[in-house]
């Protein structure tokens, strides 16, 4: 019985976790068409300096060329946020992916949209990361201010 109850809250601090998990595979896949038939699966913190000195390293990466092609040309990315706690407001920053993907699934010229705002954030990781003495509030009226004027959005 003790074990029982113990599975049971154990269950429940499962399910409170306040870390965004997505109903569906996570994330966006590129809208290019890989011949390969290899998917590269990439886990990015949005605010993690180590993440965005790889994603530079990715990225001049997917522009060599293999097989008579770029890698870009032969195999599909899969993009997910990975929220790192220790990152100040990191939670904050990824809550804008899914309404960009909401926004991609409407209109798939607005999908490219989803790598600015991921190499955005890259560029705005160290104002981010500074403001440790900012409420959760304050920044989430500031950022999204900040991303609606960047990328042309309504804020409301």
């Amino acid at each position: 019985m003790k074990y029982n109850f113990a599975a049971t809250l154990a269950v429940a601090n499962a399910f409170s976790n306040s870390v965004p998990v997505f109903g569906r595979y996570p994330g966006w896949v590129d809208q290019s068409e890989g011949t390969s038939g290899i998917t590269i699966d990439m886990f990015y913190d949005f605010l993690c300096d180590d993440s965005n000195h790889q994603n530079a390293v990715f990225n001049e990466f997917m522009e060599t060329e293999w097989n008579g092609a770029s890698v870009r040309d032969q195999v599909n990315i899969a993009f997910t946020p990975f929220v790192l706690p220790y990152h100040n407001h990191s939670f904050q920053v990824t809550q804008i992916v899914p309404y960009l993907l909401a926004q991609c699934a409407e209109d798939a010229t607005t999908c490219s949209m989803l790598d600015s705002y991921k190499d955005y954030c890259f560029t705005q990781l160290s104002d981010v990361l500074s403001q440790s003495d900012v409420s959760k509030e304050d920044f989430i009226a500031e950022w999204t201010a900040q991303i609606a004027e960047e990328f042309d959005l309504d804020q409301a």
